[in-house]
C-alpha cells in the first residue's frame, strides 16, 4: 500500500510525534509496503520518485535524513521518521558508522598534542551512489580528485570493506607544511558546512552529502579497513613533532653544510701552502740563478781585466824592449860608421836607424 505526503492535508510542527506514531502502527501491520523481494526495499513514502529501490542502509539514511530536514514539511518528517523507525526496531537494520571508521573517543590530556596521521590524510564518508560503483574505481577517484581540486590533493583513493561496499575515501596531501595548509583548510571546509567529524557522530550519517575531516590518531587505531589502510600508508605525527623534525633536519643540513665548508677550506689552505711551497722553491731557485749569473759576470769582468793588465804590461815591456833595441842598433849603427869614416848628416842617420828598427820589430813579431 503506498502512502504519500500530498494525501490529506499537512500537520503542525506539534503534531509530528502522534503522526508518527500513527504511520509506524501502519508499517507494522503491513498496510504500508517496504519490502519488493529479498533485498529491494522501498519508501513508502516516496513513491513515483526516481530513486525507488534501496538497500537497507540507504533506506534507513534516506528515512533518516528527511526526518531531521527542517526544511520538509512537518507530515513528510513524521512519516519518514516513523519509517526509519520501523527499519532499525522491526527489520534490525542499523546505521550506526561501518567498523573501519569506528570512531573512538579520545581527549588528550591539556599538555598532549593532538596527532595526525602523515603524510596529510583526510577521509571521506557517506559517498554517494554514483561513486559507489566498484567497476569505475578509477574513474570515480578521477572525479572525486577534480572535486577536489582546491584542496590541491595528491592522491584520491575510494578503498572497500571486505563485502566490496564503497562508502569512504583517503585523500593524500603534500607532506610539508603546504600540504599541512592544504588538509587544513579541506577540513575547515566541511566544518563550516556543518559536515565535519563531530557533525557525522551526532547525525549519524542523515544527511545526503559528503562528510569530510582530518585523520587523527583516533582513525589511525580504528578497526577495520580506513584504520589499516592508515596505519600502512603512514604515521601519527603532531605539528609540534613535524616542527621539531624540521628543525633537527635544518641543523643537521646545516652541520652537513659546515662540515663540507670545513672539508672544503682544508682542502684550500693544503693547495695554498703547497702552492706556498712551489713559490718559496722557485724564489729560492730564481735567487740562485741571480747569484750564480752575477757570479760569471764578476768572473768575467775580473778576467777581462787581467788580461787588460796583462795586455797593458806586454806592451810596456815591448815598448821598453824596443827602445833598448833601438838604442843599442843606433849605437852599434853609429859606431860602424865612425870605425869606417863615413861621415853622414843626422836626417839619414835617423832614417836608417828607423828603417832598422822597424826591421828588428819585425822580426821580433
Amino acid at each position: 500500500m503506498g502512502h504519500s505526503s500530498g494525501e490529506e492535508s499537512d500537520i503542525s510542527d506539534s503534531e509530528i510525534d502522534e503522526y508518527k506514531d500513527k504511520m509506524y502502527a501502519q508499517l507494522r501491520c503491513g498496510k504500508m509496503r517496504v519490502r519488493y523481494g529479498d533485498k529491494t526495499l522501498r519508501c513508502p513514502f516516496c513513491l513515483g520518485k526516481k530513486k525507488q529501490d534501496y538497500n537497507g542502509k540507504d533506506l534507513l539514511q534516506h528515512a533518516s535524513g528527511i526526518g531531521v530536514a527542517s526544511k520538509r514539511k512537518p507530515k513528510e518528517r513524521a512519516g519518514h521518521l516513523a519509517l526509519a523507525e520501523y527499519l532499525k526496531n522491526d527489520l534490525g537494520i542499523s546505521l550506526e558508522p561501518p567498523s573501519q571508521l569506528a570512531i573512538v573517543e579520545h581527549k588528550p590530556p591539556k599538555n598532549e598534542e593532538v596527532k595526525y596521521v602523515w603524510p596529510w590524510t583526510g577521509i571521506l564518508v557517506n559517498l554517494p551512489n554514483d561513486l559507489k560503483d566498484i567497476n569505475f574505481v578509477r574513474e570515480n577517484e578521477d572525479r572525486l580528485r577534480s572535486q577536489l581540486s582546491r584542496f590541491r590533493p595528491r592522491e584520491v583513493a575510494i578503498l572497500s570493506d571486505p563485502e566490496g561496499q564503497t562508502d569512504h575515501s583517503i585523500i593524500k596531501f603534500a607532506e610539508d607544511w603546504d600540504g599541512l595548509s592544504d588538509a587544513i583548510a579541506f577540513e575547515n571546509h566541511f566544518k563550516l558546512e556543518q559536515y565535519s567529524k563531530t557533525d557525522w557522530k551526532m547525525r549519524k550519517c542523515r544527511k545526503d552529502d559528503l562528510y569530510g575531516w582530518l585523520a587523527t590518531s583516533d582513525d589511525y587505531n580504528s578497526p577495520g579497513t580506513v584504520g589499516e589502510h592508515l596505519r600502512k600508508t603512514g604515521v601519527l605525527k603532531s605539528s609540534g613533532e613535524l616542527q621539531r623534525e624540521g628543525t633537527a633536519r635544518r641543523i643537521a643540513h646545516f652541520n652537513r653544510q659546515m662540515d663540507e665548508s670545513n672539508k672544503r677550506m682544508q682542502e684550500l689552505k693544503l693547495k695554498n701552502r703547497q702552492n706556498e711551497l712551489k713559490l718559496d722553491m722557485m724564489m729560492k731557485e730564481k735567487v740562485r740563478l741571480v747569484e750564480e749569473h752575477n757570479r760569471k759576470i764578476r768572473q768575467m769582468r775580473q778576467d777581462a781585466q787581467r788580461n787588460s793588465r796583462k795586455i797593458r804590461e806586454g806592451n810596456l815591456r815591448l815598448q821598453q824592449e824596443l827602445e833598448t833595441r833601438r838604442q843599442e842598433i843606433h849605437k852599434q849603427q853609429h859606431d860602424k860608421l865612425a870605425r869606417k869614416g863615413i861621415s853622414i848628416d843626422r836626417t839619414t842617420a835617423e832614417a836608417e836607424k828607423e828603417k832598422v828598427i822597424l826591421l828588428v820589430f819585425s822580426n821580433t813579431i
